[in-house]
């Protein structure tokens, strides 16, 4: 079985020659058992469908691999376009333990900020939110972030033409008509420079000096937990995540605990701009209260949370049909090959659903 990275090989070979050659190098691959991966993504429907054109549906020899956080999400598009299409939700799960736990070295400083809002790139539901936050003068008194950097890894202009929108794909600065902030790039003090990848495998000092992380997932479209929620738990933070809708309930579901002093109720909103506004007012009602009160009733749901994404790791897994692909991957980094000597045995999947 052969296996090819969506975007390392697919799309740099889609971006040099187009589409129709695309699928032409796809049909000559699926002669043979062909599995194309990518697991720190998750296209929508129509991406994948549009993609592929009909000229490669019911093709038994292909199967499809993303990162996505609910196995049955693809099923129903599975069968309608005859393709086999599978979730992996946990690499982002154990790659962001395997990488952060090390690193996890809590400094407790005073808090003096309600939240942290870090952002790299720029997608429709982050400017919803930071413009309501501004709207609400919310961002005024808190730690932000807005990069929003140039891609470097060859999604160029054959991708962003035919199949970009707010997801896997996206290239494209989304529309957004902006009413209370004027977007510029905004950093940390603590970074002084802009480096060639985001820095989310760092523990800012502003984050440890914020109560809540605010976190804006990759999609609200799909649903995905990403290292920017995992992040939250390893460096023992309360969060609230705009993301997919029931997000919150599904790290419930994984044995997370939510803190008790944070309404969670925008979770099951799924209007996008209600919930956006919604969970802007429950920043605006926590803003009125002592952090440091906040802070001492956030420490038994942080340190339990942290102690339980362990325990998840210790009984996860990798399938069998992708252990070829993630030792090819990681092979040249000893902490991954840590990683890889860990999950040989393919335990127990923490996700699986009854």
């Amino acid at each position: 079985m052969k296996i090819l990275e969506l975007f390392e090989d697919v799309v740099t070979y889609l971006d040099t020659n187009g589409h129709e050659k695309t699928i032409d190098f796809l049909l000559q691959e699926t002669k043979e058992p062909l599995t194309i991966v990518c697991l720190d993504e998750v296209p929508t429907y129509d991406e994948v469908k549009a993609f592929l054109t009909p000229r490669l549906y019911n093709n038994k020899n292909l199967k499809l691999v993303f990162g996505g956080s609910d196995v049955d999400y693809y099923k129903p598009l599975s069968q309608e376009i005859g393709v086999e299409i599978k979730t992996y939700p946990d690499f982002l799960f154990l790659h962001t333990y395997y990488f952060q736990v090390d690193n996890q070295k809590i400094i407790n400083p005073k808090v003096d900020t309600l939240y942290i809002f870090m952002n790299y790139r720029t997608r429709l539901h982050r400017k919803m939110l930071i413009d309501c936050l501004a709207k609400e003068k919310l961002l005024e008194d808190n730690y932000f972030t807005w990069w929003n950097p140039p891609f470097k890894d060859g999604r160029g202009a054959t991708i962003a033409k035919e199949f970009s929108n707010n997801s896997a794909f996206s290239v494209t600065d989304p529309e957004y008509t902006w009413k209370h902030w004027r977007p510029k790039k905004t950093i940390l003090l603590s970074q002084t420079t802009e480096p060639e990848t985001p820095p989310y495998l760092t523990v800012p000092v502003e984050f440890k000096k914020s109560l809540i992380n605010l976190i804006a997932e990759t999609t609200t479209d799909v649903p995905f937990i990403t290292e920017k929620t995992y992040n939250s738990i390893l460096w023992k933070k309360p969060f609230i995540i705009l993301g997919h809708l029931g997000i919150h309930q599904d790290l419930v579901d994984l044995g997370f605990k939510l803190p008790d002093f944070i309404d969670y109720r925008f979770d099951q909103e799924p209007d996008l701009e209600k919930r956006v506004y919604m969970i802007v007012e429950e920043l605006k009602r926590l803003s009125l209260l002592d952090l440091e009160k906040l802070k001492n009733l956030a420490q038994p749901f942080v340190n339990y949370n942290y102690d339980h994404y362990g325990k998840l790791v210790n009984n996860a897994s990798f399938p069998d049909y992708l252990r070829i692909y993630m030792e090819d991957k990681l092979q040249n980094d000893p902490k991954r090959m840590q990683f890889i000597e860990h999950y040989k045995d393919y335990m127990i999947h923490p996700y699986k659903k009854s």
